[in-house]
Order: structure tokens, then C-alpha cells, then sequence
């Protein structure tokens, strides 16, 4: 070694050797190391109880799914093929085979949330069934669901009611008070049938002493017009309460013929009489607007007023607001029904309705993405509702109040202050400041 290094070589000399006596540990280690990983460990026997209940992954329409790291919602599904929507590239949708996409969504943890119990036989036998009743124009008749129990990815039918208000029930042994609303529901039917045949668009009747026509009929009200005044405005009524209003009418027209004679001749002996003249301007004024209670039997005191300034419409896409509009479409037929007002919670479910303009596809039944929305929409309304609702799509369009107001703003930049408004679209901020104040042109 003294032939081969020099005198700084010998001094660093047994540096290098504890270096490579370090190295030589490490790769001893590393050897170890890869000889226990490549030896697998002996396999456990599973054991399955047969008695133990077994999870399984339920689906329902709008459920958030991960395949992968990537987050899904369900659109559509059967037994062969599901779409997803891709939440981060809303633009794009995801298809794929049902068996394909039951192993993927088994293999992903994060869609446990989705795992349900199966029971055992016997104790399915025990489950109280629930009913979330729902119900729809579907063919010659209305159709009854239930909300809470889908069937090859649709609401489970439980009866269907004739024009005439008979009754085929499709689920034995419902509660009574889900009965109650069905016979309820087909005594409307049987009245609505009654009354199409009594009363038609343009027909005279009298009420309160005055004549109307009948402008308008639709599943719950009738529109009426008063002829007697020069410029009328629609007075709405509900059939039954318009049906009730027909009868006093004619129970009162008795008494009016036994109290003429005297009412004739009250005005002849105070014919001569000249009458007192009274300044025009003393007079008051008749108001041209006509209003009415819906409930006055309802005090003032149950009753909500809802402020419009405080609950703003978040943004949203067509999906949700989609949704959204169902959602107060439900509530309102749900009030109609039980022939109330709205709660508070409602009334903020029907605050968020913002039309069907910008939404064709709920309307289009050749969009297989919007195919569930589609039967949603048309099972849910009537036919003329629905086609009012269709004809909706190109002329009735939500305006944000953000933009409303930075018209306004803009308005008021310019120098206009007050004056006469031309209105093109409802005043929604009638409500909000007390004014009319919303997209619409001075003139």
C-alpha cells in the first residue's frame, strides 16, 4: 500500500474504507428488504356469514358517484347502460356499461355512501312501507306515485283515476291517510268532469248582482271578467267556490223577485224627488282595481308575507333550475290540493321558479340527456298546462335583479328620475322597493 498512495492518500485512506463498509450495510439491507416483499404472506380464508345482512349499492337519479378520482352525477340509468355527468367538465357526459360501471363504483370506497343493507327475508316482511304521494297527468286520467319507491329507475305507480273519479288501485294495504288524498283527489276529478259539462269559456253567469263571462278554465279556477265596468280586471275564483257563488246567486234571485215590487215602488214615489248635486271632485273615486281573498277565512295573523329583497335566486345551471322549478311546481300543486297557503319553507321553494326560457331541453323527448326530465315535466302537469309551459320556452326569461339594477343605474346616469314606464316584462321589484323597477323602456 506505501508503493501505491502517497502520503495524503494514506491519511484519507480510513475514511474511505468506513465509507465503503457503510455502503457495503446498505446493500445488505436493501437485499433483505426485497426478499420479504417478494414473499407473499399466506392468503386468509374469508368466511361469509349467510345470516349476516350483505351491503349492496343503491342508485337514484342525481346520486354523485367517483369513478376513480373523478366525481360523477347520475343521469340516467337501467340495466344495461348508465350516463353520468362530469362535475368538473359540466360540458361533457360519461357512458358506460351497467356491469362496468357496478365494479367500478365497487372498488372506490368513496362511494359507500351509496351501500345499503339488504335484510333478510323475514324482516323485510316487518318494513313499514313509506308513500311520498305524487301525481300527474299521464294518458285518460291522473296517475298516483310514490316518491319514495322507484321502480326500473321511475316512481312507483300505486293507482290511476278516471275523468269520472273511479279508482284502480295498483298497491294493497296502503295507510288511510294516503286512501283519504287518492278519494279526495278522485272527487276533484269527478267535479272538474261535472263541471266541464255545466260551464264552458264564454258562458254568462251572475254573481254578487253583476254579470261575468267566463274568460278562462283551467284544473283548479276559473277566470271571470265583470261587463260591467269599462275596463275589467280578471277575477279568479275556484271552482268549487265559483260553483258555491252560482248557487247563492240563484237561491238570492227568489228574493230579489219577492222585494221588487216594493223596490219599484220606493223609486216611483221618490222619482219627483230632484237629487242633490254633489262637485265631481267631491265624489270618490270608483277603483278599477278589482281584488279578492283566496282564504278569508285564514286570519291575518297565520299568513306570511315573503320579502323578495331578502331571498335572491343563486345562479344555477339548466339541471338545477330544472330542478328547482319541479320542486315549486310540487309545492304549488300540494297548496291547490289542500286548498291553503304556502308555509314559510314553501314559499321560498316557490321563490326560486324562474320560468322555463332558456331550458328547450326539458321540452325536446328526442334529448336522451334530458329524457327523465322530460317525463318528470310532462307526468307532472296537465295538457294545457303543459303547453302553456312549452310555448313559455322563447318568451319567458329570468332577469337577474343584478342586472335589472345596473339598468336602472345606468337610467338614472342619464338623467331620468321619474316618469311614465312602458313595462315589457312583470315588475319584479314591485315587492322589493315599493316601485316598478326593472328592465323596461321610458317613454
Amino acid at each position: 500500500m506505501d508503493r501505491y498512495l502517497n502520503p495524503k492518500e494514506k491519511a484519507l485512506y480510513p475514511q474511505w474504507l468506513e465509507k465503503q463498509e457503510e455502503r457495503r450495510a446498505q446493500l445488505a439491507e436493501e437485499k433483505k428488504n426485497r426478499e420479504i416483499l417478494s414473499t407473499a404472506p399466506p392468503e386468509e380464508t374469508i368466511i361469509i356469514d349467510p345470516d349476516e345482512p350483505q351491503p349492496s349499492y343503491e342508485y337514484h337519479l342525481g346520486n354523485t358517484v367517483y369513478i376513480g378520482a373523478d366525481e360523477y352525477e347520475i343521469l340516467s340509468f337501467d340495466e344495461n347502460r348508465v350516463v353520468l355527468h362530469d362535475m368538473q367538465f359540466p360540458l361533457f357526459q360519461k357512458e358506460m356499461e351497467r356491469a362496468e360501471f357496478d365494479r367500478k363504483v365497487q372498488e372506490n370506497p368513496m362511494n359507500d355512501h351509496l351501500k345499503v343493507t339488504e335484510l333478510p327475508p323475514e324482516e323485510k316482511t316487518n318494513e313499514v312501507p313509506v308513500f311520498d304521494i305524487g301525481m300527474g297527468y299521464l294518458g285518460n286520467g291522473l296517475t298516483v306515485w310514490n316518491r319514495a319507491v322507484e321502480e326500473n329507475g321511475d316512481y312507483q305507480n300505486i293507482a290511476h283515476i278516471s275523468p269520472d273519479g273511479e279508482i284502480n288501485y295498483y298497491v294493497e294495504a296502503m295507510p288511510e291517510d294516503v286512501v283519504a288524498r287518492i278519494e279526495q283527489a278522485a272527487e276533484q276529478e269527478k267535479q272538474k268532469t261535472l263541471f266541464a259539462a255545466s260551464y264552458q269559456v264564454g258562458n254568462k253567469v251572475d254573481l254578487d248582482g253583476k254579470p261575468f263571462e267566463i274568460t278562462r278554465i283551467d284544473d283548479w279556477n276559473v277566470e271571470l271578467m265583470d261587463r260591467s265596468l269599462q275596463n275589467p280586471q280578471p277575477r279568479l275564483e275556484r271552482k268549487d267556490s265559483f260553483m258555491q257563488l252560482v248557487q247563492q246567486n240563484e237561491d238570492n234571485s227568489l228574493d230579489d223577485e219577492v222585494h221588487q215590487e216594493s223596490e219599484i215602488s220606493s223609486i216611483e214615489n221618490t222619482a219627483d224627488e230632484p237629487e242633490p248635486l254633489t262637485p265631481a271632485f267631491s265624489q270618490p273615486k270608483r277603483s278599477r282595481v278589482q281584488t279578492f281573498d283566496l282564504h278569508p277565512d285564514i286570519p291575518m295573523s297565520e299568513r306570511h308575507t315573503f320579502d323578495l329583497a331578502s331571498h335572491e335566486v343563486p345562479e344555477a345551471g339548466k339541471k338545477e333550475r330544472f330542478r328547482r322549478n319541479m320542486e315549486a311546481i310540487r309545492v304549488l300543486k300540494e297548496c291547490e290540493f289542500d286548498n291553503r297557503f304556502a308555509t314559510p319553507e314553501e314559499q321560498e321553494i316557490l321563490s326560486q321558479y324562474v320560468g322555463w326560457g332558456g331550458i328547450p331541453e326539458a321540452f325536446d323527448e328526442n334529448n336522451s340527456a334530458w329524457a327523465d326530465e322530460f317525463i318528470e315535466l310532462y307526468q307532472a302537469l296537465s295538457p294545457d298546462e303543459y303547453e302553456s309551459a312549452r310555448g313559455s320556452v322563447l318568451t319567458a326569461f329570468y332577469t337577474p335583479p343584478a342586472v335589472i339594477s345596473a339598468i336602472y343605474k345606468a337610467m338614472e346616469q342619464m338623467g331620468f328620475r321619474e316618469g311614465n314606464i312602458l313595462e315589457i316584462i312583470l315588475a319584479y321589484l314591485i315587492q322589493c322597493r315599493g316601485i316598478i323597477k326593472k328592465c323596461a323602456f321610458a317613454v
